[in-house]
């Protein structure tokens, strides 16, 4: 009854056609952490790097401009566009706000519906055939605030440059041994520790050992509906052409001259 109520007042989202592989990952066995048991490399990932430069280009956009509205470096966006590198998933949000597009525009996500995610239908999702895997674990719904992920770090694996997001952000290990870096402070997580920060702070994860982790991560910034805080991704041309409209407006018109009373 639920369900059918969820679908009365809550219609499904619109999702665009995936463009990356996912795979739903078998149950994990009694007793173990509920983050399935197929290992990163059986699952395929979606290169994204083709994807990010035509957009790019299609905007007019330079990679010192994508990197100036992204905060990352022009060598890790080049790096990006040519599939030498991973990006994270939280990474490809702040790529896809500076490019003014949605996180599906790259990534067919798994949509957020109902209330309850059993892990026996938890689909785990990729980026690249090297990175993390990602199982959304939250819904939409009308003025929802948190965005939940259970996510699985492959072993050795490092993030390759630090991310910022909006809000705040509460990482729980489920499992593994991993490397945590909020500005300058590190942080060496076992099973059951918690880190809790404001996402604005450049963080970054590792996980340092020969075997998987796995965290749940839940952050109030809206991931994976951009909407309004995507920015306004304009050819260049028509910036520069915006700006100068606003400048000119700035010039204060003289006033008219006043009559005096006879």
């Amino acid at each position: 009854m639920l369900n059918k109520l969820d679908s009365e007042r809550w219609p499904k989202k619109v999702v665009r056609p995936a463009r990356s592989a996912k795979t739903r990952l078998p149950v994990a066995p009694t007793g173990a952490p509920d983050t399935g048991s197929a290992t990163t490399a059986s699952v395929p990932g979606f290169e994204v790097g083709a994807t990010i430069r035509g957009r790019r280009r299609d905007m007019g956009l330079t990679l010192a401009q994508v990197g100036q509205r992204s905060g990352f470096t022009t060598g890790y966006l080049s790096q990006l566009e040519r599939n030498l590198a991973t990006p994270s998933l939280l990474a490809l949000v702040g790529i896809s706000r500076a490019l003014g597009v949605e996180l599906d525009y790259f990534l067919g996500t798994p949509n957020g519906r109902g209330h309850h995610f059993p892990v026996s239908s938890r689909d785990f999702f990729s980026i690249g055939r090297q990175g993390m895997l990602y199982a959304r674990v939250s819904g939409e719904f009308p003025a929802h605030g948190l965005n939940a992920l259970v996510v699985r770090i492959p072993p050795h694996y490092s993030s390759p440059e630090p991310m910022t997001l909006k809000g705040d952000e509460l990482v729980y290990v489920i499992e593994g041994r991993l490397r945590y870096s909020m500005g300058e402070r590190q942080f060496d997580l076992t099973p059951g520790d918690v880190v809790h920060l404001p996402s604005n702070i450049p963080h970054r994860w590792e996980n340092r050992s020969n075997n998987e982790g796995s965290v749940l991560w839940i952050g109030t910034d809206q991931i994976f509906n951009l909407g309004a805080n995507a920015v306004a991704a304009e050819p260049v041309g028509a910036a520069t052409a915006r700006a100068a409209a606003a400048g000119r407006a700035l010039i204060k018109k003289p006033a008219a001259p006043t009559r005096k009373k006879a």
